[in-house]
């Protein structure tokens, strides 16, 4: 800010310190929604697959029944 006066860094200070407690704000309330949303999904028993399951459902549909999930995999 070349040649700016002290009142005209003043203001530029204080809108920044309006919008830094503005995304605070924001970020707590996101923060508070996902622990509610995350823990909605353990209360109310919405059905969820573990990374292995979803992955392999995802890659490989027409399976339905396969040695991974019974543990059931040779160690090379």
């Amino acid at each position: 800010m070349v040649g700016a006066t002290s009142s005209e860094g003043f203001l530029v200070s204080e809108r920044i310190t309006m919008v830094y407690v503005v995304l605070i704000a924001a970020f707590a309330e996101l923060q508070t929604e996902v622990i509610d949303f995350t823990s909605d999904l353990n209360v109310i028993g919405i059905l969820f697959w573990d990374y292995q399951t979803y992955t392999f459902k995802v890659l490989f549909p027409s399976y339905s029944d396969h040695p991974v999930f019974h543990g059931n995999v040779c160690q090379v």
